[in-house]
């Protein structure tokens, strides 16, 4: 759905500027002159740090999977299972993140200039944390409910007890989720993209020698589910308190 809306919308995009070009409107109007080196240069030093921060949490993401397929085949079944329905619950807060680096911003311009009414930056991120900590007791509910219900997912019953047994660390993760993606939009509003590129490196290998530990350790699949709560609770600890350095937090 989200690839064929952006389809959607570049195809919109190329009939306003067509439009827009015939019209002789010069708001949207597009033209076939190659960019140059100078128009180019802001773009190309923004994808690298924001590829490098999606590789990297995709490589977390792929480190906790390839961990699952290391046990049996009932075992795996019974936890991507219950993944299947973590992922898309985890995805529902990328909007707040979104919506800090549309607005924030605006307000950061409007505090730099002394605008009336105090500085509004901090009131937002208050706010935007209000709405990601309702958002994610509501997803952390849901998550947790979900491994209560096996049987929408597999008539086997054998699996039931492996799947309810995910169900507190469903919980914790959906819970801080929406926190920790509201956050990183807000550090990305910042411009501190550099201190997420750092902990990033940080989070992939103290995720990487615990789940080797873990693993050896006869943690078992709960395993992969601790890796979970260990990720989300790092980059929480860690954008909580850059932007309470920055004095955004009172």
């Amino acid at each position: 759905a989200t690839t064929a809306a952006q389809y959607v919308a570049l195809v919109v995009l190329l009939l306003l500027g067509y439009a827009g070009k015939r019209q002789g409107k010069g708001d949207v109007c597009l033209t076939s002159s190659p960019p140059t080196g100078k128009e180019l240069k802001p773009f190309l030093s923004a994808i690298g740090p924001l590829c490098f921060l999606s590789v990297s949490k995709n490589v977390c993401y792929l480190m906790l999977q390839s961990l699952s397929t290391t046990f049996s085949t009932a075992t795996c079944a019974a936890h991507q299972a219950m993944w299947s329905g973590w992922a898309i619950l985890s995805f529902c807060g990328t909007p707040l993140e979104q919506c800090a680096q549309v607005f924030l911003p605006s307000y950061l311009r409007e505090d730099e200039k002394g605008a009336r009414g105090g500085r509004k930056a901090p009131q937002f991120i208050q706010v935007l944390a209000t709405v990601a900590g309702a958002t994610g007791l509501v997803l952390g509910c849901v998550a947790g409910a979900i491994p209560f219900f096996p049987g929408f997912f597999t008539p086997d019953a054998s699996l039931w007890p492996i799947m309810r047994s995910f169900a507190p660390f469903m919980f914790l993760s959906i819970l801080t989720a929406p926190f920790t993606i509201a956050l990183d939009g807000v550090m990305m509003a910042l411009g501190d993209v550099s201190y997420l590129l750092k902990c990033q490196v940080a989070n992939m290998a103290i995720l990487a020698s615990f789940l080797l530990y873990s693993h050896r350790a006869g943690f078992g699949i709960l395993s992969v589910w601790y890796g979970v709560c260990l990720f989300f609770g790092l980059r929480l600890a860690q954008d909580v308190a850059r932007v309470w350095l920055k004095g955004f937090i009172v």
